[in-house]
């Protein structure tokens, strides 16, 4: 059966209907924002806030650098960084966010059948887009071939168990990279 923008418009009315009622513009919103991972954060609270914003916008950016320092690409010291560098196939203990992170990539890469593979590493740098940052030019065949042998999400292996959550690679040069997630993901739960 075709689509038809008829039948679906009493549901788009109705639900204009409803955003329109919505009060949110008369309660009071408390906007923060920031700097991180390369580009800028925007937080909106909505309802009375009790929190002093400045101590709002400290805990803020703490979460956003401890994210930082698990899973950036861009600093040598990170969780994610020492897991690319490794050559060891014995599983690695990562943070709980950033196993989420990575779960979320692996089922998004099946679902897709891999058209999102945050194994790509070695292929991203190869081409200049990483953390290495060479000057643009075009790699060589070889170079690529070379690298898509360290490609595959396949290699990785997600664990949890009561200890904690593990990384694990079967290929020594195999590199994560969590750009394409990690922003998009980094949850922040505010609990009153």
């Amino acid at each position: 059966m075709a689509y038809s923008f008829a039948r679906s418009l009493p549901f788009v009315a109705a639900l204009m209907l409803l955003t329109a009622c919505d009060n949110a513009a008369t309660r009071p919103q408390m906007d923060i924002a920031g700097k991180t991972m390369g580009t800028f954060y925007s937080v909106k609270i909505s309802g009375e806030v009790t929190e002093n914003r400045q101590q709002l916008q400290q805990e803020i950016d703490a979460l956003l650098e401890q994210a930082n320092d698990d899973i950036s690409t861009y600093r040598a010291d990170s969780v994610l960084s020492r897991f690319n560098r490794s050559h060891s196939s014995a599983p690695q203990p990562i943070p709980r966010g950033m196993a989420d992170i990575i779960l979320t990539a692996q089922r998004i890469g099946r679902d897709t059948h891999d058209a999102m593979n945050i194994t790509v590493g070695p292929l991203v740098n190869l081409w200049g887009f990483g953390p290495d940052k060479r000057p643009v030019s075009v790699p060589s065949q070889q170079q690529i071939d070379a690298a898509k042998r360290n490609v595959g999400l396949q290699h990785l292996t997600l664990t949890s168990n009561a200890q904690g959550e593990w990384l694990q690679k079967d290929l020594p040069g195999l590199y994560v990279d969590l750009s394409t997630l990690a922003k998009a993901t980094v949850r922040i739960c505010w609990r009153s």
